[in-house]
């Protein structure tokens, strides 16, 4: 090789050294240029969808810079990254989760140098879909009443859809009608109000918003006041021994629209005796009729029955008659039982009177009523107790009285 051949290579390549020092303090010098006092708005978008990530670069050294991210969450600081030779600030999706006004500030060494303003939207609908019926039960009067069907849309991340976002509510009725609303959110809600009708039974809802789907709500259309019902006696068993029963049966109750009431509904039923007292009675519905057995009553005659819902509802009276159980009324007394003996007791069917019946005795002069307990057709009143003397007694049974002379002796 050649001495002026090596000469060119020599300076050939010291040339190329010259160059690539040059270069590579040039490319120094640029990113390590000073801050200006002037710099370009911030790159970031006016507004971005929940959950975005954001980049910012700059032309400038900002190792001493912060982006300052102020949310209604709170404040995020920012520091800068630098990256194939460039100053980067990076918003993961992490931040822009929550709708709302972002605020972004730039500061230098302590100074502001850029501020911005930037809106994050929130996303599509997004299950699960929040529905919510009030109340759960109306009363199927025809549109008197009404219940409300809510819906409160949101995104992946919770937050609230925007306003106008369209949600549907179908409903299928206790008529077997079909029908379907599409209402718009506003503030975060979209409701529908739902107006009875005249059939009781269950309106099922479906609620929709975009992809996401409610759960079924349920909304019970229940029965109004009952009107004027009939009531009617059965096996009525027509001696006033205040034993048996007889049986009170209602119609079927029904409200002004032909619907049956519910089940439990409260019957009052007032019975008047012969004698004019009064019973008060109580009886229960199931399947829209009441029914109760009423105990015989202890005198002969007649008796009034009628019944009532809420004293509103009534029914008509009914009357019913009674004979006397007893013919009549044998009585003695036992001085060597020291008791009085009523007996025997026939029934209108030659039958003994059931045992457990009670007979009353009244002492006149004391003021007191002796009880005796009906066995094997005969009743004992036990007297051991009192003292020695004369006494009067009435027995009574079934609207029979019989008068009783009363003799006891001491014991000797």
């Amino acid at each position: 090789m050649s001495k002026k051949f090596k000469i060119a290579s020599i300076l050939i390549a010291s040339f190329l050294v010259v160059v690539l020092c040059y270069l590579f303090v040039f490319d120094k010098v640029e990113v390590s240029t000073s801050i200006p006092d002037e710099i370009g708005d911030l790159s970031f978008p006016d507004s971005i969808s929940v959950g975005s990530k954001l980049i910012h670069e700059v032309e400038f050294d900002a190792s001493e810079c912060h982006l300052l991210l102020t949310t209604s969450w709170g404040n995020y600081i920012s520091e800068p990254t630098l990256e194939n030779e460039k100053w980067r600030f990076v918003l993961e999706d992490s931040l822009t989760q929550t709708a709302g006004i972002y605020i972004l500030d730039l500061a230098c060494k302590g100074k502001l140098m850029k501020s911005k303003k930037m809106y994050v939207i929130s996303g599509l609908p997004a299950e699960p879909l929040e529905a919510f019926i009030g109340s759960k039960s109306i009363e199927a009067d025809n549109g008197v009443h009404w219940a409300m069907i809510s819906a409160i849309p949101a995104d992946t991340f919770n937050n609230l859809t925007a306003d106008k976002t369209p949600v549907n509510f179908s409903l299928y009725r206790p008529d077997e009608t079909f029908s379907s609303f599409e209402k718009e959110a506003k503030h975060g809600v979209a409701y529908h109000k739902i107006y009875s009708k005249s059939k009781v039974g269950k309106t099922i809802i479906g609620v929709t918003a975009g992809a996401a789907t409610a759960k079924e709500k349920e909304l019970s259309e229940m029965p109004g006041f009952p009107v004027n019902f009939k009531i009617y006696s059965e096996r009525v068993y027509s001696y006033a021994d205040k034993r048996q029963n007889f049986r009170l049966k209602t119609s079927v109750i029904k409200d002004r629209y032909g619907n049956i009431v519910a089940d439990g509904t409260l019957l009052n039923i007032d019975v008047t005796d012969s004698d004019q007292s009064k019973r008060i009675l109580t009886s229960y519905t199931m399947d829209g009729v009441a029914e109760l057995d009423i105990q015989n009553p202890p005198l002969a005659g007649k008796i009034s029955v009628n019944a009532s819902i809420y004293g509103d509802a009534k029914s008509n009276s009914i009357e019913l008659s009674f004979k006397k159980y007893l013919k009549k009324l044998p009585v003695r007394f036992s001085a060597e039982q020291k008791a009085v003996i009523v007996g025997p007791l026939i029934g209108p069917l030659k039958q003994y009177m059931s045992d457990g019946a009670e007979i009353e005795m009244y002492m006149e002069g004391l003021d007191q009523i002796k009880i005796g307990v009906v066995k094997n057709g005969y009743a004992t009143i036990d007297l051991s107790k009192l003292k020695a003397g004369i006494y009067k007694g009435l027995v009574s049974s079934g609207g029979l009285e019989t008068k009783v002379d009363i003799k006891l002796e001491t014991n000797e």
